[in-house]
């Protein structure tokens, strides 16, 4: 689905992002349900909720799919137009079960059904990707269209995809207590790929969450460790800590990840010292060991009040420094970090923009993990444990293993029309803002908000002049930008109204703290700085070189 889902979600944005980015009045984008229906409509499919639902079906691949392509394969040659008209719009809703038949019979010998086998062919791998079935999937939940959730499983049972079955949760979740009994069956299910997606939507749902619990015991190891992590995330630490450290002496780098990534969550500084996750059983074993220690004594650590991490950008120094600004630690050697986040378990997640990677590192600069990617301009740990990497081109969501599970292309390749992400930040609830620019036609930056299924949700200038690192911005839609040539930091309204500013040299990066101050890092070699509502300083830092970043630590 990767590169068709590329082409179309582009396409998508074409409708309204990539417009919208390059022109200094650009029109409101259309609301998130009508870009769904706007890309459907583009690629002629039915928007009836049963239409909607027979493609959602045939995707999963419906065993009498096949039956009915070779019925309506001599149709396409009827001498009655309005036959083969109706026998195109049948085949080409019969989805991918039917690919290999089309294949085989795409040099038929009537030129007429051979025209249209390649018609039906290219309109269903067209139609394969993600941003497609998404819109299906969102379309048939908005209409309530009943057998929706069974599709969804069926779906599940039929596709190891990663990013499809992302969607399949997202599209499960708000069915969850209509549709309990579905997802209860799906269970009891042979593939425990459909096991525990029904268990892990119901363990996202408050009011069904116990009945998720019964999979804690089921016989695969796929099973157990992710509904574990989701009880975990749904907030039931009982259940879920002793059964996600007995997952992990079977954990492969996936499942290791994710379980030590949550692990490290609720353990903060006290749990044990993180390592690269290991790749024979008695390594696992020993890490599993590390934490049934860890489990049976439940450590309290002393609050560590006002550390900053701070970003030395010239230097490849990345420190962590105490309330009276002495460095607790320090990260050197660091190719050109434009990003840097403070993860529980003192692990830090770094966009190592000079080495094309993201790593993950801890305090003692072992690296634990990485992604090659190239120029990273940012990395973030999101809500669900997964690692964002921005990059001047594209925002990728990938998992511990690496793995791609998302992908938003902001522009097509790179030329006078292109558009150049510059800033990004994401939001527990996965709503996404970024800031883009096209910069070859010397238009000015604008700050971009996406809903949680990344579809364009608003958009207001934004004078930003560096490229790398966060935007900082909240869930009403406010932003925070550090408008260079202004010479200060400014807060916008989601409709691009002043909230307040504050006066910075040349500022590159600006963040809110808990206690609603502004740390503020310039390009120039003025430091960091703490300023509160009225703009007064009230913390500074200056080191041997610029500070490009300052974070306050909750």
């Amino acid at each position: 689905m990767r590169g068709a889902g590329q082409m179309l979600l582009f396409a998508l944005l074409s409708l309204t992002v990539s417009t919208a980015l390059g022109q200094p009045n650009p029109p409101k984008a259309l609301p998130p349900d009508e870009q769904d229906r706007a890309l459907l409509q583009g690629l002629r499919i039915g928007s009836s909720g049963p239409e909607l639902l027979a493609r959602l079906k045939n995707q999963a691949g419906d065993p009498k799919a096949m039956a009915k392509a070779r019925e309506l394969l001599p149709r396409l040659g009827s001498e009655n137009f309005d036959t083969r008209e109706q026998a195109s719009r049948d085949l080409a809703l019969l989805g991918a079960g039917v690919l290999e038949l089309l294949r085989e019979n795409s040099n038929h010998s009537d030129p007429e059904i051979a025209r249209r086998i390649r018609d039906a062919r290219e309109a269903i791998e067209e139609t394969r990707s993600s941003a497609v079935l998404g819109a299906v999937i969102r379309q048939l939940i908005r209409a309530k269209v009943s057998g929706t959730a069974k599709a969804l499983v069926d779906l599940a049972a039929g596709s190891g995809d990663p990013e499809t079955l992302d969607l399949i949760r997202r599209g499960l979740e708000p069915l969850a207590a209509t549709d309990s009994g579905v997802l209860q069956q799906a269970m009891r299910h042979e593939n425990p790929r459909v096991r525990w997606v029904a268990g892990c939507v119901l363990a996202a749902s408050p009011n069904q969450i116990d009945l998720a619990k019964p999979l804690l015991r089921d016989p695969d190891h796929s099973v157990r460790w992710r509904i574990a992590l989701a009880l975990g995330r749904a907030g039931d630490q009982t259940s879920a800590l002793p059964a996600a450290v007995a997952e992990l002496r079977s954990a492969n780098r996936l499942a290791g990840f994710e379980l030590e990534d949550w692990l490290h969550q609720v353990a903060g500084e006290t749990g044990p010292a993180p390592l690269p996750w290991p790749g024979n059983e008695a390594g696992r074993a020993i890490r599993q060991k590390a934490w049934q220690e860890w489990l049976a004594t439940r450590p309290k650590s002393a609050p560590q009040l006002d550390r900053t991490l701070t970003v030395l950008l010239d230097e490849g120094i990345i420190r962590l420094l105490d309330k009276a600004n002495q460095p607790l630690w320090e990260l050197k050697d660091i190719a050109f970090p434009l990003d840097a986040e403070y993860l529980p378990g003192g692990r830090i997640l770094v966009a190592e923009h000079g080495a094309n990677r993201v790593t993950i590192r801890s305090n003692r600069n072992e690296v634990l993990w990485e992604r090659q990617v190239e120029t990273p301009l940012a990395a973030q740990r999101t809500n669900r444990g997964t690692i964002l990497i921005t990059t001047a081109d594209m925002v990728l969501e990938v998992d511990g293993e690496g793995a791609e599970r998302r992908r938003l292309v902001a522009a097509g390749p790179r030329d006078n029309d292109s558009t150049t992400i510059m800033k990004s930040q994401m939001l527990p609830s996965g709503e996404l803002g970024l800031v883009t620019q096209r910069r070859e036609l010397g238009e000015e930056a604008r700050f971009v908000r996406f809903d949680r299924d990344w579809r364009e949700a608003g958009s207001i200038p934004a004078r930003v002049g560096t490229s790398g690192g966060r935007i900082e911005w909240f869930a009403d839609g406010r932003v925070l930008v550090p408008e260079l040539d202004r010479n200060r930091v400014a807060e916008y309204d989601a409709a691009g109204k002043e909230l307040w500013a504050a006066d910075a040299e040349v500022p590159v990066f600006a963040t809110r703290t808990a206690s609603g101050s502004t740390l503020i890092t310039s390009r120039s070699d003025a430091g960091a700085r703490e300023v509160d509502r009225a703009g007064k300083t009230i913390w500074n830092y200056k080191a041997e070189s610029r500070v490009t970043r300052a974070i306050r630590l909750p």
